[in-house]
């Protein structure tokens, strides 16, 4: 009897050692995006070629960029974990009126930075 009753609290030690540890959070030294720069090209001749434009960088990696003009997301751009670069949409003829620029990066770890350009009328 006493080494069927050591076998299972042994089975037990067993089960209880091989469960799922919780998960422990990702520690990463991954800094914020910088936005260095925010504005929209003065293309006069033709409004439907004009563009927003950002320059943006990351210590690691950047997984996306949204473009926003006022409360409006106007496009977004896969950076496919590049650590920097200029990124682009076509704004062209959308009709915002003058509304405040915005654009939002986010690096592969989910840091997100936010910076404002200037108040444009398109």
């Amino acid at each position: 009897m006493l080494g069927k009753r050591w076998i299972s609290i042994a089975a037990l030690a067993l089960a209880l050692t091989s469960c799922a540890q919780p998960a422990v959070p990702k520690v990463t030294d991954d800094d914020a995006p910088v936005i260095t720069k925010v504005w929209i090209t003065d293309n006069n001749a033709t409004m439907a070629d004009t563009l927003m434009v950002a320059d943006v960088s990351d210590d690691v990696g950047l997984a996306k960029v949204e473009f926003y003009i006022g409360a409006n997301k106007v496009g977004e751009v896969d950076a496919k974990s590049a650590t920097g670069g200029s990124y682009s949409v076509k704004v062209g003829e959308k009709g915002y009126a003058c509304l405040l620029t915005k654009v939002i990066a986010t690096d592969t770890a989910g840091n997100r930075t936010e910076a404002n350009g200037s108040t444009r009328c398109i």
